[in-house]
């Protein structure tokens, strides 16, 4: 297994939208007393609060609360995960990076159904200029498509938010984080939660998360992982469905699944 890089979101729907950025934010500054202006991530800097000052019991409490008030609006995860040494899904990508965004979004454009949709990125870090340029692909992209997906049903182009503004990024943060520390069999600390985050993953009409929820690229390398992570008894393709594992790919044994 190659470096992996994850990127994904959650899908909350406009009208519980508010609600749900209302509810984490009187979690975080009622319920554990964050002072203004601090943020929750899965890896917080030295100097930040939340690393100091949530610990132990309480972080595991105070993450699983979060999953709790995301069930509780209806907020849906979606995760794309890629070994940065292998090929792209999308010829038209220009980096791995963008190569996770678009088939995260891919996801969030096919689960919209007749609805529209309204996309907010976490600011890229950097200046001006890398902002400018990441968001400037973004548009080209929503205007393209993919070659699989013509994104007709987001309504607007792609709009950053800086993370400190929105609990809602810093709750996807933590589902991101703990996805691919999963997928890479870093399952220390993510373990403690994924069996909370799991329900959160969004499905294809079959029930199924692998594949649409939580996405690893490529498959053909790494979709038996599907079983040993996501603890799925089958892979579906298109009307079919073969069990797992698949002894003609890698990670077939449980012994060799990390």
């Amino acid at each position: 297994m190659g470096s992996l890089i994850g990127v994904g979101g959650l899908i909350v729907n406009a009208d519980n939208l508010a609600a749900t950025e209302k509810s984490l934010e009187t979690l975080c500054t009622a319920d554990f007393s964050f002072p203004e202006g601090e943020v929750f991530k899965w890896s917080p800097a030295k100097t930040d609060w939340y690393r100091n000052n949530i610990v132990g019991v309480q972080r595991k409490d105070f993450i699983e609360r979060v999953f709790e008030i995301l069930a509780m609006n209806d907020a849906k995860a979606v995760v794309a995960i890629c070994d940065e040494t292998k090929g792209k899904a999308n010829t038209s990508s220009s980096s791995h990076e963008m190569d996770v965004l678009l088939l995260s979004l891919e996801r969030f454009h096919t689960s919209l159904g007749d609805e529209t949709g309204f996309v907010f990125v976490a600011k890229p870090s950097g200046g001006t200029k890398d902002e400018n340029k990441f968001l400037a692909e973004c548009i080209e992209h929503k205007s393209v498509g993919t070659d699989f997906v013509k994104f007709t049903k987001i309504a607007h182009n792609i709009v950053s938010v800086p993370t400190a503004h929105s609990r809602v990024l810093q709750a996807a943060d933590l589902i991101i984080s703990i996805s691919t520390a999963m997928a890479s069999g870093n399952t220390t600390y993510a373990g403690d939660h994924f069996s909370k985050l799991k329900p959160l993953f969004l499905t294809d009409r079959r029930g199924l998360i692998g594949g649409t929820g939580f996405k690893l690229h490529p498959s053909y390398s790494y979709k038996n992982l599907y079983h040993w992570v996501l603890e799925e008894e089958f892979w579906a393709d298109g009307s079919s469905g073969f069990p797992f594992p698949d002894a003609s790919r890698p990670y077939s044994a449980d012994g060799d699944k990390f």
